[in-house]
């Protein structure tokens, strides 16, 4: 239904038409007199010829009226050229500066290489399906002079056009292997040869960027670490070379802030380090 200001446009508009006309029906009725020898009527208050430029004074004061309610209804633009307001963006300042330095495919299989050569050899390479750990080197620091809460981390990869969740685990367990089990580690000097005994000694446990999740994050305090994320069935290969990552921190209102890609110094390699759980 039409609303009231739309309808009354819509009347003002008919009787400004018919109002508009009236003055120059006047002056082509005055003219008819004078040229066929009449007397005008002496100019009184009443007279047709006052009545008729009031009228006319009224179809402008309309006029400018319609004008305005007009405006009123048209959207907001800033200069000639510039877009409604409800397209403007205003500039967002962002909570977080967060970067991804490097991602580590780690298959969850011992001897997954001399295993995957074996498929490939039987011609069965598609259905080398297997779980795979990602150990994800993160950096995030709250650029706001406020405490922020992070609620959890979200990764996502796209393998041949489709985008596969990664989910968060907690712990840098890598497998179990004859009775043991392993974490994964890092080697800070993976190209030193020296014995088991030493190379052991020298491997260091993996950071996790924090404790747990939901994470306070202090004005200005950056935190760097780990994190280990999991792709259930799939082959290892496809998560290497074109593989596309996206990371991003959902923070205490469900508000996504995307980690960005990064370069930073790589310090070692991933390997893994036998443990106990007694």
């Amino acid at each position: 239904m039409a609303s009231r200001v739309e309808k009354f446009e819509e009347r003002g508009a008919r009787w400004a038409n018919i109002l508009a006309v009236l003055p120059g029906s006047y002056c082509a009725f005055v003219l008819f007199l004078e040229r066929n020898g009449a007397s005008m009527i002496a100019f009184r208050w009443s007279s047709p010829f006052f009545l008729s430029l009031i009228l006319f004074l009224l179809c402008i004061c309309m006029g400018a009226v319609l004008n305005f309610l007009r405006k009123r209804k048209e959207p907001l633009r800033i200069g000639p050229n510039s877009p409604s307001e409800s397209s403007i963006e205003v500039p967002r300042i962002s909570t977080f500066g967060a970067e991804v330095y490097r991602v580590v495919v780690a298959p969850k299989l011992p001897l997954w290489g001399e295993t995957h050569s074996l498929f490939k050899a039987m011609g069965r390479d598609a259905e080398f399906l297997i779980d795979v750990d990602l150990l994800a080197e993160l950096y995030i620091v709250n650029a706001t002079s406020e405490t922020q809460y992070i609620r959890e981390l979200i990764a996502f990869v796209e393998v041949d056009g489709k985008d596969f969740p990664l989910l968060m685990q907690g712990g840098f367990y890598a497998y179990e292997l004859n009775g043991q089990d392993y974490d994964w580690c890092l080697d800070p000097t993976p190209k030193d040869v020296d014995s088991v005994s030493d190379r052991r000694a020298r491997l260091e446990t993996l950071t996790p960027i924090a404790a747990s999740f939901p994470a306070t994050l202090e004005p200005r305090r950056p935190i760097r670490g780990w994190i280990k994320l999991l792709a259930s069935k799939i082959n290892p290969d496809k998560l290497k070379g074109e593989a596309k990552y996206r990371f991003s921190v959902r923070d205490s209102l469900g508000v996504e802030h995307p980690i960005n890609p990064a370069k930073g110094e790589n310090r070692g390699e991933i390997a893994i380090l036998p443990v106990s759980r007694n």
